[in-house]
């Protein structure tokens, strides 16, 4: 199997992008859809949530693009912030 060809998801732990390049620079990396879910749910509530499972299930662009619409509609705002 050629490089290339690997797919790596995880949960955006530190230090395992920048591994996971070191060591296979061609792979393709990609992040949990449940985790970025559980943290669009912290930040912008539990209908963000479902809109976001909406998008991310979408199987044609068509479907993509009616999702995202509905999803900018909600002119979601932050329920909590991060303290810098």
């Amino acid at each position: 199997m050629r490089e290339q060809e690997f797919v790596f998801i995880s949960d955006r732990e530190k230090g395992i992008s920048e591994g996971l390049a070191a060591v296979f620079p061609l792979g393709y990396q990609a992040h949990c859809c449940q985790h970025i879910t559980a943290n669009i749910q912290t930040r912008f509530g539990i209908l963000a949530r479902v809109v976001f499972w909406r998008l991310a299930r979408a199987r044609t662009r068509t479907l993509f693009d009616k999702q995202w619409l509905s999803f900018e509609l909600l002119k979601l705002k932050p329920q909590r912030t991060c303290k810098a």
